[in-house]
């Protein structure tokens, strides 16, 4: 273990202005110095009342300020486990994806269009591919470099899960299938992978996610790396005692000089099952490194900081700082305890001094 004091600091903001309703995996990204916020679902395990959002927000970095966006024209429907990733050359946000469900995850809906925000127009568009492109999907992980958006796996339906890879040519408008569905040369049928969304020497990186098997959910634990120039993908797991330990899920990933840092999650060891939730739950606060150079994965503390301790939240990038918004704590010794405990603020990780 670790103790980096001097490398990452950790901090709380004072926000102002209407800040959006609590929610889990909302779509996040950052154009022009603002954090785009679109979507998501408040799922309240308690009152088995599942509210998806189809709101546009972001946040002022310089002034920190919350501003609700009122679109003009159509939009897209209310979903969770959609990606957002900018597109600075054109000066706008696509949004990919998503899926929308019912009570106990019924009636599972999962999307495949493909939408364009642009700030100066205020106007979400549906963009109309030249060609046919991936299928309906959920909690893919989504890549942007050199004009081409790289789309991986995600949740087709609770029996299934994808390990196929499309790329996205923002110029030519059309999609291209890289890898094949159920390819053994490629990471598992998986979702919610933790993932950056920039390439980095030319290679796109991922860790863990969730996939399904015949004991059902299970989450792995281990890190690829997809080189965009040969098209193939690598298995870059290091071993055990260079791992991150235990497996983890549904939290945050930045990449930042040569290191690739995840934050929080949900941890299966140690998991409660209760006050209402459908599985077991266990909401971290951990920060791993892993070395690009070494492919070695390493716990980091600092002296003093506490880490948020979330699951389910949002993520974004910005000036070597990782924003962390949404998503919940979850607390469960008794029946009485609250259960999710949402977060309402916006932590900032300040990665400028890491080595």
């Amino acid at each position: 273990m670790q103790t980096l004091t001097s490398q990452f600091q950790v901090k709380k903001l004072n926000v102002s202005g209407p800040t959006p309703a609590e929610r889990s995996m909302p779509s996040v990204a950052t154009l022009n110095n603002y954090i785009y916020v679109f979507g998501g679902v408040k799922d309240d395990f308690k009152t088995s009342v599942d509210t998806f959002y189809d709101d546009l927000n972001r946040f002022n970095i310089k002034e920190n300020t919350w501003e609700n966006i009122s679109t003009r024209g159509a939009s897209p429907k209310p979903r969770a486990f959609s990606t957002l990733i900018a597109d600075a050359n054109n000066n706008r946000i696509l949004l990919f994806g998503g899926v929308h469900y019912g009570k106990s995850f019924s009636n599972l809906v999962t999307f495949d269009d493909l939408w364009a925000y642009s700030p100066d127009q205020n106007t979400w568009t549906q963009i109309q591919p030249a060609n046919e492109g991936p299928q309906g999907r959920g909690g893919a992980s989504v890549w942007l470099d050199n004009n081409l958006m790289y789309v991986f796996g995600g949740v087709k339906d609770f029996t299934h899960m994808l390990n196929d890879l499309w790329v996205y040519d923002l110029q030519n408008n059309t999609w291209t299938q890289l890898g094949e569905d159920n390819s053994i040369n490629a990471p598992t049928g998986r979702y919610t992978c933790y993932n950056d969304t920039k390439a980095w020497n030319g290679k796109l990186y991922l860790y863990g996610g969730e996939g399904i098997g015949k004991k059902g959910f299970s989450i792995t634990n281990d890190t690829w790396q997809y080189d965009i120039k040969t098209k193939t993908w690598t298995d870059i797991t290091p071993s055990p005692e260079n791992n991150v330990t235990p497996a983890r899920v549904q939290g945050s990933m930045a990449i930042i000089d040569n290191s690739l840092l995840l934050q929080g999650g949900d941890i299966k060891e140690r998991s409660v099952k209760g006050c209402g939730s459908p599985f077991p739950e266990n909401a971290n606060d951990e920060l791993w490194q892993f070395n690009l150079a070494t492919k070695v994965w390493s716990p980091l503390t600092a002296d003093g900081v506490i880490l948020p301790k979330h699951k389910r939240a949002g993520s974004t990038v910005v000036d070597k700082k990782m924003y962390i918004l949404f998503g919940y704590d979850f607390q469960c010794n008794n029946e009485n305890d609250l259960g999710q405990v949402w977060n309402k603020d916006i932590y900032v990780l300040d990665f400028k001094n890491l080595k």
